[in-house]
């Protein structure tokens, strides 16, 4: 081959050459991502450009008054995170976005009644959360989950414990009675009692008869105990003779239990204009007898 013939063929080269250098760096330019790392889909086995972020341990508290929300984001560096709520499964009906929303977990919203009318005891919900400002990366749809609203336990009321039991006494004069030749025959019948707190609450009746009395005369009867005197409801009139009979009066008596009722006395009635007068009061009666209630 002639010395001419190598020089056509050489330039002929360097040609081809030149014109693949030009149409390999338009590819390059128009595909820049030929010659970067490969990102594989998630969906696959094999490596993820970036990291995966990730939600764990979901759970969830809904009662009547709280929702509470608990979890764990692999991505420190979100700050808001939204909580959404759903009757369905596949939230694809009955969703409240955005139910309760917050910076870390767990979000609790304190009046979910209040928020989504539709939240209600014994109804049962979905729920997923949201990372916001990391991608909007959603959790799983957690559930179900039922509101679980146990009623509160009632307080207690104390209710009267019905007894049936009486006692009779016979009260007669102390020294210095105004009525010193007058007697009574009184029957106490106890229809309930509450003890609480210290106390007992007594209610019941009396009955009985008076003689001898001052006639025409208006009289009070008291329970006494170390710690006062209270009367018993209706007061007793004798008649010309100093007589009088009474049916089934009734009484209510708070007896201290440290400081138990011990006398019953027979004194005037008396009012702020009218003291009854020693000898015939309930602090020196006309009547009295050692006295208890019947157990």
């Amino acid at each position: 081959m002639s010395k001419l013939n190598q020089q056509g063929i050489a330039h002929i080269l360097i040609v081809v050459i030149l014109l693949a250098g030009v149409v390999g760096g338009l590819v390059l330019i128009k595909n820049p991502a030929i010659f970067q790392p490969r990102a594989y889909d998630r969906s696959l086995s094999g490596p993820v450009s970036g990291p995966v972020t990730t939600f764990s341990n979901l759970n969830a508290t809904l009662t009547q008054n709280s929702a509470n929300f608990n979890f764990n984001y692999s991505n420190s560096a979100e700050t808001l995170y939204k909580v959404h709520l759903s009757k369905t499964a596949n939230f694809s009906s009955g969703v409240w976005w955005n139910f309760v929303t917050g910076s870390t977990s767990s979000l609790v919203n304190s009046n979910p009644a209040s928020t989504w009318s539709d939240y209600a005891c014994g109804k049962t919900y979905y729920w997923r959360v949201e990372a916001v400002w990391t991608g909007k990366v959603l959790s799983s749809i957690q559930g179900p989950v039922t509101v679980n609203c146990t009623a509160a336990s009632p307080t207690p009321t104390t209710t009267p414990t019905p007894v049936s039991s009486s006692i009779t006494v016979n009260l007669t004069p102390p020294s210095g009675s105004l009525t010193p030749y007058g007697s009574a025959s009184i029957t106490v019948n106890v229809t309930s009692r509450v003890s609480s707190g210290g106390y007992t609450d007594i209610r019941g009746k009396v009955s009985g008869m008076f003689t001898n009395m001052q006639p025409s005369r208006t009289y009070d009867i008291w329970f006494v105990s170390a710690r006062g005197y209270t009367p018993v409801g209706a007061r007793i009139t004798t008649n010309s003779s100093g007589a009088a009979t009474f049916r089934d009066v009734s009484f209510s008596e708070r007896e201290d239990n440290s400081a138990r009722v011990g006398f019953i006395r027979v004194a005037y009635a008396f009012d702020s204009n009218n003291p009854a007068p020693n000898g015939c009061s309930q602090y020196l009666p006309c009547l009295q007898s050692s006295f208890s209630f019947p157990q």
